[in-house]
C-alpha cells in the first residue's frame, strides 16, 4: 500500500508554519489599534466592493482564476486515471505515461488502483514543484520590473494558452502534452493572485484595505470551494 507519510509531513510542515507565525511575527496591533468588529458577514465590506467598480472587476478576475484553476486541479486526476486505463486496456497508445507506470511498478505497485494513485501523486509532486519555483523565483523577479496590471494581463494570457494546450493534450491522450500544458497554466495563475492583491490594494484607501482585501479572501475561498 501507499505510504501515509507525505500526509503526516504536510501536516507537521503546517505545524511548523503556524508555531513560527505564533512566536517570531511581530504584533501588528498596537495600544491605539481599533478593535476589529467581527460577523459572520462584513457588511461593511461588500458596500466598499460595490461602491467601486474596478474593485469589484478585480474581485471577479481573481473569482474566475481561482475557480478555474480549482477546477483543473480537481478534474485533472480524473484525467490521468483515464489514461492510466487505456494503456492498462490497450485502448489507445499514450505518449509519455508508459514510462511513468513503468518507473512505479519498479517499486512493487503492481495493482492497477495503486498504479492510478501513484501516477496521480506523481503529477500532483510535479504540479506543486513548478508552482514553487514559479512563484518563488519567476514572480518575484518580474513583479518589481512591470506594473501590477501588466502582470495580471501576462498571467491570464499564459494561462488560457496553457489551458487550450490542456484541451488538446486531453483530445488526443497526450501525457506528454499534458504535463507541459499543466506547467504552462501553473505558471500563468501564479502571476495573477499576487497581481490583483496589489492592485485591490493599491486602489483602496488605508482605512477600507481591512474591509476589502478580507471579501477577497472570501471570494478566493469561495472560488476554491465551487471549482470542485
Amino acid at each position: 500500500a501507499l505510504s501515509p507519510w507525505p500526509g503526516f509531513l504536510a501536516a507537521m510542515l503546517s505545524g511548523a508554519a503556524f508555531l513560527l507565525a505564533l512566536w517570531r511575527l511581530p504584533e501588528s496591533l498596537t495600544s491605539k489599534s481599533e478593535h476589529a468588529t467581527r460577523g459572520l458577514l462584513d457588511i461593511a465590506g461588500l458596500k466598499v466592493v460595490l461602491s467601486a467598480p474596478t474593485i469589484g472587476l478585480l474581485l471577479l478576475t481573481s473569482f474566475v482564476a481561482g475557480f478555474s484553476f480549482a477546477t483543473f486541479e480537481s478534474t485533472l486526476s480524473l484525467e490521468i486515471k483515464r489514461l492510466c486505463e487505456m494503456v492498462e486496456l490497450g485502448a489507445g497508445e499514450v505518449s509519455g505515461i508508459q514510462a511513468v507506470i513503468n518507473w512505479v511498478q519498479r517499486f512493487g505497485y503492481t495493482s492497477a488502483d495503486d498504479v492510478h494513485l501513484a501516477v496521480v501523486l506523481i503529477t500532483y509532486t510535479y504540479l506543486g514543484l513548478v508552482l514553487t519555483l514559479a512563484q518563488g523565483f519567476l514572480v518575484r523577479r518580474i513583479a518589481g520590473r512591470v506594473s501590477d496590471g501588466a502582470l495580471a494581463v501576462f498571467g491570464a494570457v499564459i494561462a488560457t494558452i496553457g489551458y487550450g494546450l490542456l484541451s488538446l493534450a486531453v483530445r488526443n491522450a497526450d501525457y506528454v502534452l499534458l504535463s507541459l500544458a499543466m506547467a504552462i497554466v501553473t505558471v500563468g495563475f501564479a502571476f495573477i493572485p499576487p497581481a490583483i492583491q496589489s492592485l485591490i490594494s493599491r486602489r483602496t484607501s488605508a482605512d477600507q484595505q481591512g474591509h476589502v482585501l478580507g471579501v477577497g479572501q472570501s471570494v478566493s475561498s469561495l472560488a476554491r470551494i465551487l471549482g470542485p
